[in-house]
């Protein structure tokens, strides 16, 4: 069996690389990640050899900035015996969640990309609200590959939707829903679970004091649909009119993350 996790990137693409990576220890198996060096090994070779050269391959992507044709592909290729997760957190939320992480959490002198150290600067001489507006234009066509891979594949058996929001408030279901598509034992399912659950019982960030430097932290953040009292209403409606512009019908309403 193999295993393809993909996520955007502030969708608690994090949490899945250590989760997965503690998953492939569990099964004794080879790990692929974006956040790790064999990432070089998926860019240089055909699609499918990662996958058939180990017999059984738990591979977590995440990627906001660069969701490239090459998932979408990795998914048409359509690998036997291979079962896809994508993980899915609101749009919106992800904005905000970016906003406040490049913009004040990260330490700066740690940046290790002009694009980073560019969304930092916009940030400084920008709002919450033009920042969001800019980035989800930005992304628009990323979160539309992904929509579309979503809506021609969501029906077949061995393609599972993982929702953040799921994943927060009831990480037990969560991960039980995950214990039963990877197979893992129930002491392995319980050790996941003691291990991570008290990532999901934090009190949510307080966005000022996130700006004032007093409060900081890398963890499960807070809220569904923070963006309803992080921004101004006229900007969210015009965020949710653009992601349902480019929402294939058959998946509106089916996935609480896409929500509006």
């Amino acid at each position: 069996m193999n295993i393809v996790t993909i996520t955007f990137h502030k969708s608690a693409s994090m949490f899945l690389f250590n989760y997965f990576k503690d998953i492939s220890v569990f099964r004794n198996i080879k790990l692929y990640s974006d956040n790790l060096n064999n990432s070089l090994e998926f860019e240089d070779h055909d699609f499918n050899l990662p996958f058939i050269v180990s017999p059984f391959r738990v591979g977590t992507i995440r990627g906001m900035q660069s969701f490239a044709s090459k998932y979408k592909q990795l998914i048409e290729c359509n690998i036997p015996n291979t079962i896809y997760i994508i993980h899915v957190r609101n749009p919106i939320d992800i904005l905000i969640s970016e906003y406040y992480s490049y913009g004040f959490m990260h330490v700066e002198d740690q940046f290790n990309s002009n694009y980073i150290r560019g969304v930092r600067q916009y940030i400084k001489y920008h709002t919450i609200d033009e920042f969001c507006i800019k980035t989800a234009t930005d992304w628009l066509e990323k979160h539309k590959r992904l929509y579309s891979i979503i809506s021609q594949n969501i029906d077949k058996p061995n393609f599972v939707i993982s929702s953040y929001s799921e994943m927060k408030n009831n990480y037990k279901t969560w991960n039980n829903k995950m214990y039963n598509i990877l197979g893992l034992e129930n002491s392995q399912r319980i050790k996941l679970y003691t291990k991570y659950e008290k990532e999901f019982n934090l009190q949510p960030l307080d966005n000022e004091k996130v700006i004032n430097k007093e409060e900081k932290r890398h963890i499960r953040n807070g809220s569904d649909k923070q963006y309803i009292t992080a921004l101004q209403s006229e900007t969210v409606t015009k965020l949710i009119e653009l992601y349902l512009s480019i929402m294939p019908e058959n998946i509106k309403g089916r996935i609480p993350d896409l929500k509006f």
